[in-house]
């Protein structure tokens, strides 16, 4: 959901928190990135639900035969939830960049771009 955010720059809390020791996060900042990892769960839940339910009325509408009008709408609602689910990671991205340090930016860089994307999968 937030490829483009990792890729650029733009760490989520989940790897920063991951990465604590090496990024020598202060307890301030711990505790700072479990509340966005946590908030963001949360909503992206409930997102995530509203998406399936909009699915399923999609679905529906095509199993009742519903107006081309009515399937169109839907669809444009399926596909705007999925675009604020997906905003749900990508902000919480942006507030995670925020909360660190240039340094600690630099080099959670070097080692998520050094070879380790997983450095606890040894």
């Amino acid at each position: 959901m937030a490829l483009a955010a990792d890729r650029n720059g733009y760490p989520g809390p989940k790897h920063v928190l991951e990465l604590k020791k090496e990024l020598k996060l202060t307890g301030d900042q711990e505790a700072a990135m479990q509340k966005l990892f946590d908030e963001m769960r949360e909503k992206a839940l409930a997102k995530g639900r509203d998406v399936l339910l909009a699915e399923k009325r999609l679905e529906e509408g095509f199993a009742q035969g519903r107006p081309e009008a009515e399937l169109r709408e839907e669809t444009y609602r399926v596909a705007t939830l999925k675009a604020e689910l997906r905003w749900v990671h990508l902000s919480t991205h942006l507030a995670t960049r925020n909360a660190l340090t240039p340094e600690q930016l630099a080099a959670y860089q070097r080692i998520r771009r050094g070879g380790m994307e997983n450095p606890h999968a040894h």
